[in-house]
């Protein structure tokens, strides 16, 4: 039973070391916003935005933003950032965003 324990144990260790190194990654990018672009709630209205889908907000040129998260999907790259005013949302990766990789 103790050895089934200390498996289980570093199983999880494993995993959440894996976790943090992933999200320590993803916030190292710097990204800098080219032309105005909206940002979603999810990314896959961010990916697959229609009609009805409206923007939480819209990121200026230059403007100061944060990586958070990045995912992929199916066909896209999308991107949680946070703003200096802390509104956060999803963006995807296209010819609006420049990202430098740590």
């Amino acid at each position: 039973m103790k050895a089934f324990s200390i498996l289980i144990t570093a199983i999880l260790l494993t995993v959440f070391i894996g976790w943090y190194t992933d999200v320590k990654y993803d916030k190292a990018h710097k990204i800098q916003i080219l032309n105005v672009t909206g940002i979603f709630s999810t990314p896959e209205k961010a990916a697959y935005a229609t009609d009805m889908d409206k923007p939480i907000l819209y990121l200026q040129p230059e403007q100061n933003i944060f990586v958070q998260q990045i995912t992929y999907g199916k066909d896209f790259m999308a991107i949680k950032i946070e703003t200096e005013n802390k509104v956060s949302g999803w963006l995807v990766s296209d010819g609006n965003v420049k990202i430098t990789k740590p």
